[in-house]
């Protein structure tokens, strides 16, 4: 990070507390008042205005420490090849320096938490207080929750206590703050009525937080109970009951089965939904549809208390039926929800199953926790609004990708593909003048940047696929570009691919259709129209136009598993086109090769 920068990620840092103390020293002090004194006191800033307390004497000794860890990056370098060498690395929290100081310096080996401890009662206070605050102005029955084990190591269970308080459930902990045991609050203490849940477990959770899983499921149960004439959960619940029985259960099958909510890949299976790559290899799918029927298929495994990790038949599709809302959490400084490419995969791949077995896009929102103090409730669409302006769309942002060379012109393009990947798992997430915009700034050079010459001399690659991913947008239908703009793509696209090759990447490798269109597009020709939807409204708006897709006519056999219930057995098989990915995994899998070689040598005292 250049030193310029440091004054304003350590006022983020020190966090509420330091500001507060900043305000105390001068009435009405802004954030900005508080970097300065940072940059005066720990950077050889400009003298600062503010007098020094002996709580800001005490803030700036820390500051300086954590200056200084953050500075110390060798160590991680040295941790680094210390592992290689295989000597033992002294263990380190995470994080990141925002939520948790004591993760600088780095080059250590990182753990998070103990699971027994999710929810923590610091969790539960943020989390209350952004489902009261998403209740005051949302009317929701059911809400599909995006729970993903790297966001409860961050964030210590967010997420799980937002389940928790929407079915009026509240975690009981133990003197050691382990969270052992549920309790039901009363009708009267909540003031609402429960709210009932879908729970999509990410590829981790299940390993990671068994137990937590099993919390989850008996709050289910718990909330199921409450004979109450509001009870979300519970008329849920007597719902699917209904639903399964006319589908031929057994009355016991079907009150096992009824209050399952909590589904995920099968067992074992860390690799998640198996849409990933599938959405940018967009050469493989004709239709949306086909990328929901493998989210569906690869997610439809049930964990609850009759039925660990099982795939019964129509439970998944049955269990979703009335989601009308979802919910993500954003608890990373790291990574925005453009640039970490797993939001699309699973909130977006969620959608896409609500939309195709309910017929309605539904409403989303992001827990945005990444600061604890100012944990607040989003609008998802206004989240990625503002993040195309900060990230993609922003001049300064892209100054200094360029001052990264040929990694910036790489992590631009992938930002672009991001985009088309929630373009294609939600459809009214992505305008056409957004895409019109991406254009305009990194085709026609709208900031004077000198984009095209930066990305032609360090990373040719990466233009030409951020042309590719356009052009496929407008190919299908997600993008609806008028003629002119279609034919400087398709031209800046031939051009690229006749100079440097064709960059095989995730979008244009293998991708004949693609290649044909960005031919007839360069020709001037408008190019037949494009296979996707028009956007869709939104859930609040209004109802979206596809109806939900039909089910397989095709029955697998079942497998004894749960006595008497139709049973499936495989995820469906991911579709394959040529593209980088072998050759990514051959390389990833040569360097590690190569780094414990190194390791080995250097043990030997060869090297």
């Amino acid at each position: 990070m250049a030193r310029a920068d440091q004054p304003a990620y350590l006022t983020s840092i020190m966090g509420k507390k330091f500001l507060d103390h900043v305000k105390t020293a001068r009435p009405g002090a802004t954030k900005e008042a508080a970097t300065a004194l940072l940059s005066a006191a720990v950077f050889d800033g400009p003298a600062s205005t503010v007098p020094l307390t002996a709580d800001l004497q005490k803030d700036l000794i820390a500051a300086r420490r954590i200056a200084a860890n953050l500075n110390d990056t060798q160590k991680e370098i040295d941790g680094l090849l210390h592992a290689f060498d295989g000597g033992y690395v002294t263990p380190g929290p995470g994080p990141d320096p925002i939520r948790n100081p004591e993760t600088a310096p780095g080059g250590r080996n990182l753990y998070s938490l103990n699971p027994e401890e999710i929810p923590t009662q610091p969790a539960w206070e943020v989390a209350t207080a952004l489902v009261d605050d998403l209740l005051r102005s949302h009317k929701t029955k059911k809400i599909g929750m995006d729970l993903n084990g790297m966001n409860t190591m961050r964030d210590f269970g967010v997420m799980e206590a937002q389940i928790l308080y929407l079915m009026g459930v509240r975690p009981i902990w133990d003197r050691n703050n382990l969270a052992v045991d549920l309790e039901l609050i009363s009708r009267k203490e909540l003031g609402r009525p429960r709210v009932d849940v879908f729970i999509a477990m990410g590829g981790q959770y299940k390993e990671n937080f068994p137990t937590r899983v099993e919390l989850l499921d008996r709050a289910v149960r718990l909330a199921s109970a409450a004979d109450e004439p509001d009870n979300h959960v519970r008329l849920g619940t007597l719902e699917n009951q209904r639903k399964l029985r006319a589908k031929g259960l057994s009355v016991e099958q079907a009150a096992a089965l009824a209050p399952a909510r909590i589904f995920g890949t099968k067992q074992g299976n860390m690799s998640g939904t198996n849409i990933l790559y599938l959405v940018p290899k967009s050469g493989a799918w004709d239709r949306p549809s086909e990328i929901a029927d493998v989210y569906i298929d690869n997610m439809s495994w049930v964990y609850t208390k009759d039925a660990w990790g099982q795939k019964v038949d129509g439970l998944y599709q049955q269990a979703i039926q009335g989601t009308d809302t979802l919910i993500r959490a954003w608890s990373s400084n790291m990574t925005s929800e453009l640039s970490n490419h797993h939001s699309y995969e699973y909130l977006g791949g969620l959608s896409m199953a609500v939309k195709t077995l309910t017929g309605r896009e539904p409403d989303a929102y992001i827990a945005d926790v990444r600061n604890p103090d100012g944990a607040r409730m989003r609008e998802f669409g206004e989240v990625l609004a503002t993040t195309f302006k900060t990230e993609l769309l922003n001049k300064n942002w892209i100054a200094g990708m360029k001052e990264h060379g040929y990694a910036g012109a790489g992590h631009a393009a992938e930002l672009v593909k991001n985009t088309f990947g929630w373009a294609v798992t939600r459809t009214s997430a992505v305008s056409d003048a957004t895409w019109k915009e991406i254009y305009d700034v990194y085709v026609n050079d709208k900031f004077g940047l000198g984009v095209r010459q930066w990305m032609e001399k360090d990373n040719p690659h990466a233009l030409q696929e951020m042309a590719a991913t356009m052009l496929e947008a407008s190919r299908k239908g997600y993008w609806h570009a008028d003629a002119k703009t279609l034919k400087a793509l398709g031209q800046l696209y031939q051009e690229s691919v006749a100079k440097y090759s064709d960059s095989n990447g995730l979008i244009s490798g293998g991708n004949t259709s693609l290649a044909a269109y960005a031919a007839d597009a360069g020709a001037g020709k408008a190019g037949r129209p494009g296979l996707a939807p028009a956007p869709a409204p939104s859930g609040r708006s209004g109802r979206a136009a596809a109806a939900p897709a039909a089910p397989s006519s095709a029955t697998p056999p079942p497998l004894p598993v749960v006595t008497g219930i139709k049973m499936t057995s495989q995820p469906k098989a991911l579709p394959q086109a040529p593209g980088l990915a072998p050759r990514e995994l051959a390389a990833i899998a040569a360097a590690v090769a190569a780094c414990f070689a190194l390791g080995y040598l250097r043990r030997q005292g060869t090297l």
